[in-house]
């Protein structure tokens, strides 16, 4: 990762850029779409959720 100061032109700071590459993913790694969860370890599922449309609990 790299770190670099963003400057206007009159040398005020302004912000942060952060160049990230080549990151690992996870060992866990959780998607959600709509109310499904999708917990994954690698390329393997370990745990698919529907969430209750009123969020009162989760079918596994």
């Amino acid at each position: 990762m790299r770190r670099d100061d963003v400057r206007r032109d009159d040398g005020a700071w302004v912000g942060l850029s952060l160049d990230v590459r080549d990151r690992r993913r996870p060992g866990l790694c959780v998607f959600s779409a709509g109310r499904r969860l999708l917990l994954s370890q690698g390329e393997r599922p370990v745990l698919l959720a529907d969430v209750d449309a009123y969020l009162e609990g989760v079918d596994f």
